[in-house]
């Protein structure tokens, strides 16, 4: 049988070493120490969120939005601050399959009609990303496209019996990853021309 003294002797030595570990893991989880801090340390600037009203009618039909995503591991390991685009109030934007949304240049015809290569969608298109390895960010923004001057997005509305097409022409700044409008068009007729 083991005596009190001795009992009390364990428990002393136990508490002794459990203490101060049980001080010292509170202490590294306080949220000043919290080691994934360091990964946002380096972060750029996420832009101003933007609304882009085609119809002069005060409403939103495009939205421009930027969402952080990071791997789930702690630190993070990885990263993305995204720029997109969605459509709103029955827009669609016009997509290529093989080139994503920002395939359009300047005299290229959009046409009402459906074209076989194209297709409608109104989900959110990514435009321009930055992405971290890691604690280190990339040092620019990419625009997701294959074009490396003019940026134009084309869409289609219909509501009821009338059906409209359009674009619009995006400045995306790769030092801060803002976007923004330079130009738009909107017209009921078969086929419009992009021009500046």
């Amino acid at each position: 049988m083991i005596s009190n003294k001795k009992r009390n002797s364990a428990f002393a030595k136990r508490m002794l070493i459990g203490v101060p570990l049980l001080v010292g893991i509170l202490c590294a989880c306080n949220e000043n120490n919290d080691p994934s801090d360091d990964v946002y340390a380096g972060r750029p600037d996420i832009p101003q969120n933007l609304s882009i009203d085609i119809n002069a009618d005060n409403q939103p039909d495009f939205l421009i939005e930027y969402e952080e995503l990071a791997t789930m591991d702690v630190p993070s390991s990885g990263g993305s601050i995204i720029g997109s685009i969605c459509p709103v109030n029955d827009y669609e934007l016009i997509y290529k399959s093989d080139e994503g949304h920002l395939f359009f240049e300047e005299n290229d015809t959009i046409k009402r009609n459906r074209q076989e290569d194209y297709s409608l969608g109104s989900f959110p298109a990514d435009l321009v990303s930055i992405n971290r390895l890691e604690q280190h960010w990339d040092e620019h923004w990419e625009v997701l496209s294959e074009s490396e001057t003019s940026y134009f997005l084309a869409f289609q509305k219909t509501v009821e019996n009338n059906s409209y097409i359009g674009w619009l022409k995006l400045e995306i700044d790769t030092l801060s990853g803002a976007i923004s409008l330079l130009d738009k068009m909107i017209s009921e007729s078969e086929e419009l021309i992009i021009k500046k």
